[in-house]
């Protein structure tokens, strides 16, 4: 089992490091559930991700419907080039809300 986990860094900013995978999103996803506050928009930075697989896009898509529902935002920070490539692939990097 990959091990990747969502660090946070202050209020509404988490930090992501190690595999975004098939093994790991399920238990990031059930986490991230508890430890975001939708009172607000949230960002997360993946400089620490290491490496990546649609899995991890799909985790963002995720996490993007979850902030809608909340009428809420979510932006991310240094996207991986990995993630980037997969993202044009799917055509789909236009809807990431990606931030400097």
């Amino acid at each position: 089992m990959s091990d990747c986990r969502l660090e946070p860094l202050s209020a509404g900013l988490f930090a992501l490091h190690g595999q975004l995978d098939f093994d790991s999103v399920v238990t990031l996803l059930a986490n991230s559930e508890r430890q975001f506050d939708w009172s607000a928009s949230v960002v997360i930075d993946l400089q620490a991700v290491s490496n990546s697989n649609s899995a991890g896009l799909a985790l963002l898509l995720e996490w993007m419907c979850l902030a809608a529902e909340q009428q809420q935002k979510v932006r991310f920070r240094n996207l991986p080039l990995q993630l980037t490539q997969i993202a044009q692939i799917n055509g789909l990097q236009e809807l990431l809300p990606l931030e400097s």
